[in-house]
């Protein structure tokens, strides 16, 4: 907690006092805007929920430490949400681990400084994360419900964790069969009312200019996103660890090896040992990328 909330606000971006300048405004003069932010991977405008969001914060306190002390304080409770992921995937041993991580990771702590839509996903995707994991390992209806109801709410602040609710969708097609039917029918509801949630972007804008902005946006993310970018971002990954790194190159190369043997492996009485060491080798190879 001390890594994190200590020099807070941290950084303050042009994005941040946008967010805060329009609450303010919210707050101050009783004005409500129906459109958002810039949405710069679609060239178009969030809905405006963010701005709300923070304006509500300001009824308590607008001092700017106050409200990048709340983001703060959400990081803080994501260790413990790294931990209990960690519990459910495997034991406390990895929960531990997996908190430690993310307890010292220099990019978590300037994250967690910074008022920004981007950065407060991550809390919150993490924790939807975890109730999936529990709804997966205890089949519980409630866990499916809240991992989906926080991953809508979220994705309309930021258009970056559609990809998570992507993977459930696949992830429950194929590993859980008998949830066919509640599989479809929970994320019709979903496509449902993230459509209904941008609704205030149709008062300002009509469908012959909404559709075409949404429809171009699946088309990106179908093709770029997998054709495109991913091995821009492999290149990159590549790049960051051979050049700027050279004296980590051996051992991630070793690394990589020692996975690949470990997934090769039949499984037999020692798959949690191998399971493990997988997982950390994981985290080691992501804290040598960064």
């Amino acid at each position: 907690a001390f890594l994190r909330f200590y020099d807070i606000p941290g950084m303050w971006i042009g994005d941040s006092a946008r967010d805060y300048l329009v609450a303010h405004h919210i707050i101050k003069y009783q004005e409500f805007p129906t459109i958002g932010y810039n949405a710069s991977a679609i060239k178009f405008f969030y809905p405006p929920y963010y701005y709300y969001f923070l304006a509500t914060l300001m009824l308590i306190s607008s001092n700017i430490v106050f409200l990048t002390g709340i983001f703060t304080l959400l990081h803080v409770l994501t260790i413990l949400t790294l931990y209990l992921i960690g519990k459910h995937l495997y034991d406390e041993r990895v929960g531990l681990l997996s908190a430690a991580f993310f307890t010292f990771s220099s990019s978590a702590i300037f994250y967690s400084r910074i008022l920004w839509t981007a950065h407060m996903t991550i809390p919150f995707s993490l924790l939807s994360i975890l109730f999936f994991i529990k709804y997966l390992k205890y089949n519980q209806i409630a866990d499916f419900m809240l991992a989906i109801g926080i991953m809508l709410l979220i994705s309309i602040a930021n258009y970056l964790i559609i990809p998570i609710a992507v993977a459930y969708f696949i992830w429950l097609l194929f590993k859980k069969p008998a949830s066919f039917k509640l599989t479809i029918t929970v994320f019709s509801i979903y496509l449902l009312l993230f459509i209904q949630l941008h609704l205030p972007l149709a008062k300002n804008f009509d469908h012959k200019k909404l559709a075409p902005v949404y429809t171009n946006y699946l088309k990106s993310f179908i093709s770029a996103s997998y054709f495109t970018v991913l091995p821009e971002k492999l290149r990159l990954l590549g790049n960051t660890i051979l050049v700027q790194h050279p004296q980590d190159s051996l051992y991630f190369a070793v690394l990589v090896l020692l996975l690949l043997i470990l997934n090769m492996l039949r499984p037999g009485k020692n798959i949690q040992i191998i399971k493990k060491i997988t997982f950390l080798g994981s985290f080691i190879a992501i804290t040598l990328a960064l």
